[in-house]
């Protein structure tokens, strides 16, 4: 029974890890940047350095259920943190049930995870012989009358460093995409997007 529940759930995890992916590893050089969506509200909560070791183990267990959930499929490469990371982020913006069940899944609240990944990417190593990046966007349309909810933007920007695009989701930014994704990871994924 847990094969035909993996199985009917492989269409969708394709796709939530494609969506995590172009959250996670996309920043890059857009005319239609707005970082000026920023404002200087004080209604988001601020990152608080904690210790690490609070919550290893629900992050370890997350990262193991992940590797498990996607040990059938071929040549996947999956970065726990990534994930994590995107997901969060992603919760940042929900309420009710589907915060609920994020958090489920998570085993902490959201809160508690914006902290220990603020404070995690803040001890990964910077040295000239090795180094770990993270960069992280958010995009979203131009289209007349959709709105971005400034407090989910200012907790991102303050927890998770994010940069915040506005684009028009054509071909163009695709291509954006791609070429923020090509410079961010020195060349190692030149593509992410195909459509």
């Amino acid at each position: 029974m847990r094969r035909i529940s993996m199985m009917k759930n492989s269409k969708k995890y394709s796709l939530l890890m494609a969506l995590l992916a172009i959250i996670c590893f996309m920043a890059g050089c857009s005319q239609n940047k707005t970082e000026n969506l920023l404002s200087q509200s004080q209604s988001a909560a601020k990152p608080t350095v904690i210790e690490l070791d609070t919550y290893n183990a629900e992050v370890t267990d997350f990262g193991v259920r992940l590797f498990q959930e996607s040990f059938e499929q071929e040549n996947t490469l999956i970065s726990p943190l990534s994930v994590m990371s995107a997901l969060t982020m992603t919760a940042n913006g929900a309420d009710n049930e589907t915060l609920e069940q994020m958090e489920a899944v998570f085993g902490l609240p959201v809160e508690d995870l914006n902290n220990y990944l603020y404070t995690y990417a803040n001890n990964l190593p910077q040295k000239k012989t090795y180094q770990m990046k993270l960069a992280n966007s958010i995009w979203f349309t131009d289209e007349e009358g959709f709105e971005v909810n400034q407090e989910f933007l200012e907790t991102n920007g303050a927890f998770y460093d994010a940069q915040f695009y506005q684009a028009t989701f054509d071909k163009s930014t695709k291509n954006e995409i791609n070429d923020g994704v090509k410079e961010k990871t020195d060349g190692m994924i030149p593509t992410i997007l195909d459509k």
